[in-house]
């Protein structure tokens, strides 16, 4: 039974390479390169469906025209995508065993959350494109999905409190927006309910050094609740309605973080309680990931169940997507047992 004495993000790392010394020996991929090249395709097609076609996929000097939402952080848009192949590696059933295998449970649904598209600052000669640098450049970045101070000070009533009150903003959800499956992503309650929380990203492209990419600070969940009553009376009346909770850029973290480079088809899980984020990418290739996250099955209530169901059963459809048995309760459209 997988426990949290270490980081989830070792104890994975220890399961990619057994995966990886597999795949090589045998010679069998790790993640079909068409499923790669489609969700790759998607991040650019979505750019597309939402942003007018002056966007030309093929031709990167069009990337400058009417960039959706959240560019600065690499992120494509601001609300969760339904594509085709975003759904289809949502029921993945080798994205769903590492899941089970990290949290040590079967019960899981999965998150509906966004992709990334981190432009290349370089052209193909390897030059660095001014006009790029200006527009281009994503963030040296590190944050936490979740509210540290909410989820770790249980001696703290105005912070319990909070987290109550936000418990019950969830169960009340009624996912008119699609940015409501955010809000379940990272309202993960108390530390003391001894809850195993993830988070996950699927790389689409080899993604070097130079690349930018992810980074984190390797164990900070072992820190989390220490910094956060160090912080409590300084940095949390910022963030106290918040589940998103950027890291100062002075904060002594920044000289701690970890770079990930990870090959196309590779699949990293963490806690979720680490701080992460990413670097720039200062290189000629773009770089595409698609998050995704996995959670215990809850027992929803009836009208939310109803209200979530319907809308990701619409875009489902719309994508023309058939669901397997394993999608449908990974999707919270059948119950496990």
């Amino acid at each position: 039974k997988t426990t949290l004495h270490a980081p989830l993000f070792c104890l994975f790392v220890c399961f990619l390479k057994l995966i990886a010394t597999i795949c090589n020996k045998f010679k069998f991929p790790s993640w079909e390169s068409q499923h790669l090249n489609s969700t790759s395709s998607d991040s650019l097609v979505f750019v597309q469906m939402i942003n007018k076609p002056r966007i030309n996929r093929d031709e990167p000097t069009t990337w400058n025209n009417d960039w959706p939402p959240l560019e600065g952080a690499g992120i494509v848009g601001a609300l969760p995508v339904f594509t085709r192949q975003a759904l289809l590696n949502r029921q993945n059933p080798n994205v769903y065993k590492a899941f089970s295998h990290i949290m040590g449970r079967e019960d899981l649904m999965v998150s509906h959350d966004r992709l990334g598209l981190f432009r290349p600052l370089r052209n193909k000669d390897n030059r660095l494109v001014k006009s790029r640098r200006q527009k281009w450049k994503t963030a040296y970045s590190l944050h936490w999905d979740l509210n540290p101070w909410r989820h770790t000070l249980e001696d703290d009533f105005v912070m319990v409190q909070g987290t109550r009150e936000a418990q019950q903003s969830v169960k009340q959800l009624k996912y008119i927006d699609p940015g409501d499956f955010f809000l379940e992503n990272n309202e993960i309650g108390l530390q003391s309910e001894k809850q195993v929380n993830t988070q996950g990203m699927l790389n689409l492209a080899d993604n070097l050094e130079e690349d930018g990419g992810f980074h984190l600070v390797v164990g900070f969940h072992k820190h989390l609740a220490s910094w956060s009553r160090t912080t409590r009376n300084v940095i949390a009346p910022y963030f106290m309605d918040k589940n998103f909770v950027p890291i100062h850029g002075k904060d002594p973290m920044y000289g701690q973080p970890q770079r990930v480079p990870m090959r196309a088809g590779s699949l990293l899980i963490w806690d979720q309680r680490v701080a992460h984020g990413s670097r720039p990418n200062n290189s000629t290739r773009a770089r595409y990931v698609q998050f995704v996250k996995m959670f215990p099955a809850m027992d929803l209530s009836t009208e939310r169940a109803m209200y979530r169901g319907q809308l990701i059963k619409d875009k489902v459809e719309q994508a023309g997507v058939q669901l397997t048995e394993l999608g449908k309760k990974l999707f919270a459209l059948k119950p496990w047992t």
